[in-house]
């Protein structure tokens, strides 16, 4: 019998280690499969088989490998392995089984123990299982444990039979098998049976699988196990995983054996279809057996891989993993599966470490225009998609210079739909975006100049010239988009303006605008009639290039006088060529100086006209006319005005006749008209909200809204970049009729027209604000915007205070680069326009389980409460830690923290608050947050989970911390002083009354030497008060400049930013803060105040005040000077401040200083420093002072170091300087590693130079590293 139960063990474990290749893959649907390996931190890439693969109670991951146990946050492993000398560590470092039973206990089996894990003391409790008499097996293999709903802990082994825990003794019991003898009716009991599958029913029965017995089950009443029959079927052999789905059937798996059985209608059937994909006819094995929600099985094989099988439609798969991974061949040896909280699965793998997916979560599809053996020159960008309204199945794309493709949304197959236009297959075409108009015609522009048409059908084409290739605002001009109004109204943006072109009748019209304006004909026509008389009674017209011409003349009566004016001015406020009329005196009294006072005077856009009428009074007067080089009569640089001979200035005297009638018609033209304010129109959008209505993108003039129907319009300016030179690169409208309006270099803004606002999307955390492609809306109202980072999806909370953010990148399959275009199809699926291709994916798959917030350290004075060398004594897991008591000296604390979600969790967030300290939460991707100083009292600390989907957990991780008072401000330390009080009155008592008693010739002797006592007590508390109130004082500017420094840091994606500060014994004045400008720019000061106690901090207080006012200043000198001129007028006395100012605009950064310690930039790419020495006085002592300005370029892995004299002015107790020079040295050791760990090791340096001595005056660092 014993050799019979070895050979079956033996043949059990070969046939486990026997793995073979499968050589036909079906496809089926797709997953997003992710392998982790020792490269990302686990011990090892080889998995034991079965269950080697557990989440906890807390959320963590766990993973038992051949070389330590491994835990898992998402983000970085922490492994426990076999210390020799150490009994608390596992017994053995290869991992068989990891369960967790109903107490919250972690069991980790290894070779011959089962072992509970205590997290407070992060070691294990080791209990051996039990094994046969007279086993040939040294240690006990484990096959698999199972916990059942009564909280029996089991552990099936292999040849040591089955196992349960016996709580009360703390020992592990076999429990026997009974079984007939081959041949005979007789029963036998064996404790040696090979388990490996156990599972308990929904009706409480607990299954055994013995692996070459059949199937069993354990009789509580006899604590035996029994065979479980199988409705006159014979007993199953080589089983090793039992299985029941959601309609109770049974599911057994095994050494060739894929089993259905129905314990109601008893039908046992064998599942075949995989014999076909095992071309080789070797032996498999199936097993992890789990449920999708369609009722479909998921399955690992050792042979196969990794399976699916329907049961209704009794189809076989093998899963296919696509792309790098299944090149490499990952996923063909699973050995273990676990499916987590989230749904997540987990695949052990016997030689590639964890193969992860997420059913919820799909890949985004990348669907190329040409494949990737095509040189990448001639790959081109995709400006457009649009819906093919002759075929519902089909998408048109658009692109930069290979023509235009249409896309089967059945096959996703791409074909060039080969128009027959050369210039759209070169580097000259101009297709920015694809119009089909009510007859389903398609139209683009072909080049800069051009509009085409082209019919699907009949494949006709038409092209129409749209801009006459002479210049009219003197340099190129182009079409900019297209955009469509129903009933023929083809909009066409460009840099002269908005054109409409009829697409029935092929006649063009404009919008008007300041630019494009013209007075009316009939005013006109009059003075070209008084012109051709030559009427005028005084003129210079005519004039040509670089002149400067005068005349004078004399009125002898009041005379009405129409000016005439045609010169030169670009929009929007340069005049270049105008004329003037003065005075005797030389006072204008008329000029043409502003672009916005003239009309255009025809022919290119920079021939301008003004024409107004005045009265004068008799007297001497000068006219006047001067042009520029380069645009004049006979050499213009444009196509020339309409009546270019009036290139000048004429005044034409008026009677009382006509005078009222040229007022009028000047009236009307300046007050009764309106014109929109823009030359140049960016993007046109057809309203979806508001009918027969367009907006308009006009750069920093804003966005104008357009009514077609009654030509009447508004015009909405951005603030923030009305001075700036951008471009308006795209609007988008929201079906609640909310404009996206994206604006370049930089800029993302949101546009409410029923509130008439504008919002910077820069407060919203994360959301991109540079290089954005599109645009688009979900039919769940998620807004998916594309950039060249990635795509990014934002949803608006119900109570429209905050926005939930996710991001996908490359890790989900989403290329990078540059593309436009954007669409949702009917089925709801988004496709985005991408470089060479498109990118297409369902916004609604994602996963909407809330994750979890976990605490995984805390760090007292800079010392792990994990760490043995902590005074914390932790009494339970640091996961359950809900209370923590610390001593006033233990007031530095910083926390480790985690959002445990495992479908992305590169993507996961958290926010964080410490209730006591901060108002607000603080939204951040990094895990780990510090406080320093902490004032004794109550704190709550706080942390929120937040998904890789953006959405928030259900509930908050809190831990309450009370820091103690120093012990002279207890209640003992109170008591106390009342104490003494009594006993010092008491004692003196007792002495006064001894000394009354005394004989009475000491009596004067007595009185005097109390009087002496008392004055002594009197000088005594005289010193004491004024003591206390230097401290108190001192006390109070400690505060008071602690208040002064910014709560929170500035959380920007492409900065990492840590400061620190340690006040002094004696009070300085040492200062940080930051800003955000609305562009983006950060601004970062550091300051130093003269003087000590209650001065420095009143001098810390007026320069935040000011600094809050004056940060926005893009000018960083006359910054400085005003803040000079402000102190200054406060009459501080000798007070002052010492200043650094830098401010960060993408990779560049201006900075300048008053009087601190230089600015250390390292450099990544040269890896050396930069030493900034600027030299200046300390504002608010000299007015003007001639600061310096240093600019300089920033790339990543750069850091900047800024520092008060505090730290290289340390002296040890030689009297020995720091020193700047060792300052820089130590900067240049450190400056790669992160700004926390920098400033941690600057800290202790300078501790270490001055033997832990507390520093004379305040030390300050404030670090910042480009990522």
């Amino acid at each position: 019998m014993k050799r019979k139960i070895k050979l079956c063990v033996i043949l059990l474990i070969s046939g486990l280690l026997f793995l073979i290749n499968s050589s036909h893959i079906i496809a089926q649907e797709d997953y997003l499969f992710e392998n982790i390996t020792v490269s990302d931190g686990l011990s090892s890439s080889r998995f034991n088989y079965f269950d080697v693969i557990f989440q906890d109670k807390f959320g963590f991951m766990w993973f038992g490998t051949v070389d330590g146990l491994n835990r898992y946050d998402g983000y970085t492993f922490k492994a426990f392995k076999n210390i020799p000398s150490d009994s608390t560590s596992l017994p053995s470092s290869n991992i068989l089984n990891i369960n967790e039973d109903n107490d919250g206990n972690l069991w980790v089996g290894t070779p011959g123990y089962m072992s509970i894990f205590k997290e407070n003391t992060n070691s294990f409790i080791n209990y051996p299982l039990a094994s046969v008499p007279n086993a040939t097996q040294r240690e006990v293999q484990i096959g698999r444990s199972y916990v059942d709903s009564k909280n029996n802990f089991w552990v099936g082994t292999l040849g040591s039979g089955l196992q349960k825990w016996n709580r009360e003794k703390k020992i592990f019991e076999i429990v026997p098998f009974l079984f007939k003898v081959e041949g005979t009716d007789t029963l036998t009991e064996t404790y040696s049976a090979a388990v490996i599958g156990i599972s308990e029913l929904k009706n409480g029965n607990l299954l055994i699988a013995g692996f070459n017995k059949g199937i069993f089950f354990y009789n509580e009443a006899s604590n035996k196990c029994e065979e479980y029959t199988l409705a006159g079927n014979s007993q199953p052999i080589g089983i090793v995983d039992i299985f029941e789905d959601r309609s109770g059937n049974i599911w057994f798996s095994g050494r060739d054996a894929l089993i259905q059985y129905n314990p109601i209608t008893f039908t046992y059937q064998k599942i075949d279809e995989w014999k076909k994909f095992n071309k080789q006819s070797d032996v498999v094995f199936f097993f992890g057996i789990n449920e999708f929600e369609d009722g479909s099985l998921f399955l690992n094989s050792i042979g196969l891989g990794l399976c699916k099988y329907y049961p209704e439609s009794k189809k076989f798969e093998v899963v296919k993993i696509e792309g790098e991974l299944g090149d490499r061949g990952i996923g063909q040896f699973p050995a273990s599966k676990f499916v987590d909280n989230f749904g997540v699965y987990w695949i052990g793998l016997s030689d590639n470490g964890i193969l992860k997916f997420d059913p919820k979560r799909r890949p985004f599809r990348f669907y190329p225009l040409m494949e990737d053996n095509v040189s990448q020159s001639d790959f081109s960008v995709i400006t457009s998609l649009k819906a093919n309204l002759e075929n519902s199945d089909e998408l048109l794309i658009v692109t930069n210079k290979k023509g235009l493709f249409k896309f089967d949304l059945i096959d996703r197959e791409i074909s060039n739909l080969n128009i027959k236009i050369p210039s759209i297959y070169s580097d000259s075409s101009n297709i920015r975006n694809l119009i089909i108009d009510d007859d389903h015609e398609l139209w683009f522009s072909d080049l800069a100049y051009n509009i085409s048409s082209y019919n699907l059908k009949t494949k006709n084409i038409n092209t129409y010239k749209v801009i006459n290739k002479e210049l009219t605002i003197g340099a190129q001009e182009v079409i900019n988009g297209l955009e469509y109004l129903p009933k023929n109204n083809l909009i066409i943006s460009t840099n002269t303006g908005v054109k409409i072109f009829n697409t029935k009748t092929k006649e063009y019209s404009s919008i008007p605008s300041i630019a494009n304006r013209k007075y009316n004909s009939k005013l006109i026509d009059k003075i070209r009639t008084m012109a051709d008389n030559d009427s005028s009674f005084i003129g210079l017209t005519k004039v040509g290039e670089a002149s400067n011409l005068g005349k004078n003349f004399t009125l002898n009566e009041t005379t009405n006088i129409l000016i005439v004016c045609l010169g030169e001015g670009q929009y929007p406020d340069g005049i270049f060529d105008y004329g003037a009329l003065n005075d005797e005196k030389g006072k204008v009294l008329w000029s043409m100086n502003k672009f916005n006072k003239t009309f255009h005077g025809g022919g290119g856009f920079k021939n301008r006209l003004q024409i107004d009428t005045v009265r004068l009074k008799p007297g001497n007067y000068n006219l006047r006319f001067q042009t520029d080089v380069g645009h004049s009569y006979a050499a213009f640089n444009v196509n020339p005005p309409t009546d270019s001979t009036w290139y000048g200035i004429q005044l034409f005297k008026l009677n009382n006749s006509n005078v009222n009638e040229f007022s009028k018609l000047l009236k009307v033209e300046k007050e009764t008209k309106q014109y929109p304010d823009f030359l140049f129109s960016d993007v046109v959008l057809a309203s979806r909200k508001y009918p027969n209505t367009i907006w308009i993108g006009v750069g920093n003039k804003g966005i104008i809204k357009y009514d077609f129907t009654s030509g009447k319009f508004k015009q909405y300016v951005i603030e923030d970049i009305k001075n700036s030179l951008i471009n308006i690169n795209q609007i988008f409208e929201d079906s609640k009729g909310i404009l996206w309006v994206v604006t370049v270099p930089s800029g993302f803004y949101r546009f409410d027209p029923d509130k008439e606002k504008f919002y910077s999307n820069a407060k919203i955390p994360e959301i991109p604000l540079t290089a954005i492609n599109s645009i688009i809306e979900d039919f769940q109202g998620s807004i998916w915007i594309s950039s060249s980072n990635g795509i990014t999806k934002l949803i608006k909370s119900k109570n429209d205070t905050s926005w939930s953010i996710t991001k996908y990148d490359s890790k989900d399959g989403v290329p990078g680069g540059f593309g436009r275009g954007s669409i949702i199809t009917r089925g709801g699926e988004i496709l985005f326009g991408s470089f060479n291709g498109i990118i297409a994916f369902y916004p609604s798959l994602e996963n909407t389980i809330p994750p979890l917030p976990v605490i995984t350290n805390i760090n007292i004075a800079e010392i792990s409460i994990l760490d043995r060398k902590s005074e914390i004594n932790l009494k339970k897991s640091i996961f359950e830690l809900d209370n923590l008591s610390l001593s006033f000296a233990q007031n530095d604390i910083s926390f480790d923290f985690a959002s445990l979600h495992y479908s992305r969790p590169s993507k996961n967030r958290v926010s964080y608050k410490l209730e006591g300290f901060n108002k607000d939460w603080t939204y951040t991707d990094r895990n780990f947050v510090s406080f320093t100083n902490l004032d004794p009292g109550d704190y709550t600390f706080k942390v929120r989970a937040i998904s890789g989907y953006g959405i928030s957990g259900l509930a908050e991780r809190e831990l309450k911390i009370f820091i103690a008072p120093p012990w002279y401000r207890t209640t003992i330390a109170y008591i106390s002083y009342v104490l003494f009080f009594i006993g010092i009155v008491f004692g003196i008592d007792r002495i006064q009354r001894g000394r009354l008693l005394s004989k009475e010739r000491e009596r004067q002797r007595i009185q005097e030497a109390e009087l002496r006592a008392l004055a002594a007590e009197a000088q005594s508390r005289v010193m004491q008060a004024e003591n206390d109130r230097k401290s108190e004082e001192l006390e109070e500017a400690r505060q008071l400049q602690l208040s002064m420094l910014p709560r929170e840091l500035p959380q920007l994606p492409h900065l990492d930013i840590a400061v620190y500060m340690k006040t002094a014994t004696e009070v300085g004045g040492d200062y940080y803060d930051f800003h955000i400008g609305m562009d983006g720019t950060l601004t970062v000061v550091l300051g130093d105040a003269t003087g000590h106690g209650m001065k420095a901090g009143t001098m810390v207080t007026t320069t935040k005040s000011l600094f809050n006012v004056l940060a926005p200043n893009p000018n960083i000198v006359e910054t400085f000077h005003e803040m000079t001129r402000c102190l200054k007028i406060m009459n501080l006395e000798k007070l002052s401040m010492c200043m650094t100012m830098i401010k960060i605009m993408g990779n560049k950064i201006q900075m300048s200083a008053a009087g601190m310690p230089p600015v250390f930039i390292y450099k990544s790419e040269s890896q050396s420093i930069e030493e900034h020495v600027i030299k200046g006085m300390p504002l608010g002592t000299f007015s003007d002072f001639p600061y310096s300005l240093v600019e300089s370029s920033i790339k990543t892995g750069d850091t900047i170091l800024m520092m008060s004299d505090g730290f290289p002015e340390l002296f040890n107790e030689n009297k020995e300087m720091f020193g700047y020079k060792r300052t820089r040295n130590l900067f240049e050791e450190l400056a790669t590693e992160t700004p926390e760990v920098i400033i941690t090791k600057l800290k202790d340096a300078g501790s270490e130079w001055v033997n832990n001595r507390e520093p004379d005056d305040d030390v300050t660092f404030v670090v910042i590293k480009f990522k």
